[in-house]
């Protein structure tokens, strides 16, 4: 039998529907929770402990999920560096912990801020993949897919490897990127579109995937 299994940030909405101020809903974690069947929840959080443990108490009369929280002193809820490493290192442990074969593993998108919403996005699709969801008050609780490729893009700078092998790793490039080699470049966004056009040599591209609205939301609030 799969264990299904929750890792989420917890977020304002949610600290707010613990204290009762949502006369009109419980908050996107809670929604989460009340619509799917999970074994095991991991809150990560950098509030308060103690508003971190109301809430987690809160939320363990609504599920009979084992419920834990990890916290984490970030220097802001949008450090990049500081979120990635977070979230990674409960993902890492909660495979470590689990050692189930049949490990199932969800990230909740709706919770905390754009950048913690990005790096999930990021971990789905590289390196320690789950199925990504969302939860809203109008539309519930709703899986998330991306149809394309998003490492060059959306990769934060913060998070990138000084030789780059990362992103052509996640793009699935050989090592040798052959005539792009000959163009100088230093700067962030040439090295992503090297990385975008490399792919494209020798196959033709009948199509250019428009952006998630998840992704353009996250992305907007960037600027």
């Amino acid at each position: 039998m799969a264990t299904n299994t929750l890792l989420t940030w917890i977020g304002a909405t949610d600290l707010r529907a613990a204290r009762g101020e949502l006369p009109d809903g419980v908050g996107p974690i809670a929604q989460a929770v009340s619509d799917r069947s999970f074994s095991r929840i991991y809150l990560l959080s950098n509030y308060a402990r103690q508003e971190e443990e109301r809430f987690a108490d809160w939320l363990r009369k609504r599920t009979d999920a084992a419920v834990s929280i990890r916290h984490f002193d970030l220097t802001g809820p949008t450090d990049y560096r500081e979120v990635y490493e977070a979230a990674v290192s409960v993902a890492t442990a909660v495979h470590g912990e689990l050692k189930d074969p049949n490990l199932g593993i969800t990230y909740h998108l709706s919770p905390g801020t754009p950048a913690m919403a990005a790096v999930w996005i990021i971990l789905a699709r590289t390196s320690h993949p789950a199925e990504l969801i969302e939860s809203s008050q109008k539309h519930g609780v709703g899986t998330v897919s991306f149809p394309f490729d998003l490492a060059a893009d959306y990769l934060p700078e913060a998070v990138q490897a000084s030789d780059d092998d990362i992103i052509r790793l996640t793009q699935g490039l050989p090592p040798d990127r052959g005539e792009f080699d000959a163009i100088i470049h230093r700067c962030a966004p040439m090295k992503r579109l090297i990385a975008k056009a490399s792919p494209a040599r020798g196959r033709s591209c009948s199509r250019v995937p428009s952006m998630h609205p998840v992704l353009a939301r996250t992305a907007l609030s960037f600027l």
